[in-house]
């Protein structure tokens, strides 16, 4: 019997210590009341309900600190069940699960797998349409693996995690706001869900929004798009510092609009698809004159600001660039997917395969620093969509890919397996799809529109990092060559102050440090120039 022959999973009130395991032993643990209500309830389904299973390598200390733990932890191996596989056993009786072979595994076999791991186990539970999956974890477990291991591994899970909420944030300076869309709410494709037809945001005020004697009574506005952080958490950081007194100086004195962009199928990007709908209208058109009623704002699109990181960096690109007249100015940190030509070290314009370069060497997708002149490569690019779809085989997908896929794909199929850019077994590259994605690529919607090109480079201001973990930088490039192309096929080659700076050995875990401090310089000496800010 190997690792994840059998797996005896227990769901738990009680937590253990991170004890190394004697996998001989059989422990029978008791089921969290709170957990056997959520597994019981009419809303569970059981079928799109899943165990996971990860392996982190357990070592003294990670050599690139928070910046290496981070990647390594989107690389780590994985295994997942659905509960309702053939090979798990749910009592919830007596508070068991019992799991034999996985269903789906990076890599594909563990037998192989040597080394002190810590065994991280979670379930998410999904709870129907519109709601984002319960999340269960459990604490880790020390495991050593090697060829001899015959073993049943016994864990617990037993803590349910919940998001942050307005009401846990410390004062009434947040509001969190959910209204309805009536372009969201139109024709409607067979994937579309009730709750992802709405507004959803968090709305921090300054600290002077409620003194009767502030020396302004209406506030320039600033729209923050988070990429992986959640929107609840970023509101908290904001929420923090506006009500600092320390920081009056530092951060700019506006009304900082969150903007909830995660849906039960991962990132929308405000931009109208055929899977999450008119996403980008339904913010200019519904959302915005909305926030302008319903707030002390300065009304006038020389007030308002974009902000963004990762795919809401890609997000505030295209909503400057669509939007010009309602939005002056977009601060962009590492964007996601700005050039189809450039995805990565992926070319869906010109590669046969997706998988692998022209003379067979493999696509890295992942890495992570090793000293000043080398990186370490994680993931290639056929690890990485293997590993995707052990995370979210099935359609209410939130990892990276599927979440791509939901963002730029369509047409073709009633599945999103359909709408990849490529076969997600052999990489080869499906050109039908790739004509669809190829509706929102913004680095050839510059070549295409001069005038956007030119409301890009003038009013948009982009920070990556040279060693960024997915290589985004390679497609700011590609980004950059096609706004300056764009420009100078109209006679325009004029240099503008850089609006792309490349910042030199930075991850973007780095580049987001940096550029917080830059972005709050830029924006408040930007409002005052023009009246709107002290």
């Amino acid at each position: 019997m190997t690792l994840v022959n059998l797996l005896v999973l227990s769901l738990a009130v009680f937590a253990s210590s991170q004890e190394q395991v004697k996998l001989s032993d059989l422990v029978q643990c008791s089921l969290a009341p709170q957990v056997i209500a959520l597994l019981e309830s009419e809303q569970a389904n059981l079928a799109g309900s899943r165990l996971i299973l990860e392996l982190i390598p357990n070592h003294s200390g990670y050599g690139g600190g928070e910046i290496e733990r981070r990647v390594i932890m989107k690389s780590t191996p994985i295994a997942s069940w659905s509960l309702q596989d053939p090979a798990v056993e749910l009592d919830l009786a007596t508070g068991s699960l019992i799991a034999g072979t996985p269903e789906v595994s990076y890599p594909s076999h563990w037998d192989g797998l040597e080394g002190a791991f810590l065994l991280s186990p979670r379930l998410l539970i999904d709870l129907g349409p519109g709601t984002a999956p319960q999340r269960v974890s459990g604490p880790e477990v020390e495991v050593s693996l090697g060829a001899e291991n015959e073993d049943v591994i016994i864990l617990e899970l037993d803590e349910i995690l919940s998001g942050i909420k307005s009401e846990d944030l410390p004062n009434s300076n947040v509001i969190e706001i959910e209204i309805g869309s009536p372009l969201l709410e139109g024709p409607i494709g067979s994937r579309r869900e009730i709750g992802d037809r709405t507004h959803r945001a968090y709305v921090v005020v300054p600290m002077d929004y409620h003194t009767l004697n502030a020396t302004r009574r209406r506030w320039p506005v600033v729209y923050v798009i988070p990429g992986e952080s959640s929107a609840p958490e970023t509101a908290a950081v904001l929420n923090r510092l506006a009500n600092e007194p320390s920081m009056k100086n530092i951060l700019p004195q506006a009304i900082w609009v969150v903007l909830d962009p995660h849906t039960a199928y991962g990132h929308h990007f405000f931009l109208d698809s055929e899977f999450h709908g008119l996403r980008s209208r339904a913010l200019v058109e519904e959302f915005v004159p909305w926030i302008d009623v319903r707030f002390r704002t300065i009304p006038q699109s020389d007030a308002r600001i974009l902000v963004g990181e990762q795919q809401g960096g890609a997000s505030v690109l295209h909503l400057l660039a669509e939007h010009g007249e309602i939005f002056s100015n977009a601060w962009s940190t590492s964007p996601e997917a700005v050039s189809f030509s450039a995805l990565g070290h992926i070319n869906l314009y010109e590669d046969v395969n997706c998988f692998a370069e022209a003379d067979g060497r493999p696509k890295p997708a992942l890495r992570s620093p090793l000293g000043p002149d080398r990186v370490l490569v994680h993931l290639d690019v056929q690890d990485e969509v293997m590993r995707s779809r052990v995370l979210e085989p099935t359609e209410k997908a939130r990892d990276r890919w599927h979440e791509l896929c939901a963002v730029f794909g369509g047409g073709f199929g009633n599945s999103l397996e359909d709408w990849w850019p490529f076969d997600p077994v052999t990489g080869a590259t499906r050109p039908a799809q790739v004509g669809r994605w190829t509706q929102n690529d913004l680095a050839r919607a510059m070549r295409l529109s001069p005038d956007r090109a030119r409301q890009l480079r003038e009013r948009a201001r982009i920070l990556i990092g040279a060693r960024d973990e997915y290589y985004r930088n390679l497609g700011t490039r590609s980004l950059a060559d096609a706004v300056e192309q764009s420009l100078a096929a109209e006679g325009i080659t004029a240099k503008h102050e850089a609006w792309i700076e490349e910042i030199e050995s930075a991850s973007s875990l780095e580049v987001t440090m940096i550029a917080n401090m830059r972005r709050n310089e830029e924006i408040i000496e930007l409002l005052k120039k023009r009246g709107h800010h002290e």
